[in-house]
């Protein structure tokens, strides 16, 4: 092996691999995109049905503070029987 003072090559040899990935990136042309999975399609219909659920319990709201809500005692009773058996 020959050391020549005068001719310093690769000082940094990771230098040119380095600039060859530079210029490999400025050439790709990258481009973003968005995907909405089926999970966010789904917790967004569930967010356009909790505005139906609020328009409805400010119905119910109304109709308590107003006194015209009727409870059916039997079909409540039922319903809590039928859920028990579950």
């Amino acid at each position: 092996m020959k050391i020549n003072p005068n001719r310093i090559h690769g000082v940094n040899p990771y230098q040119n691999q380095l600039n060859k990935v530079g210029k490999a990136d400025l050439k790709q042309h990258r481009e973003d995109k968005v995907e909405i999975s089926s999970t966010a399609l789904e917790m967004n219909a569930a967010t356009k049905s909790s505005k139906d659920r609020d328009m409805k319990i400010m119905q119910l709201k109304n109709q308590v503070e107003s006194g015209q809500y009727k409870l059916d005692a039997r079909s409540i009773a039922e319903s809590i029987i039928k859920y028990q058996k579950k």
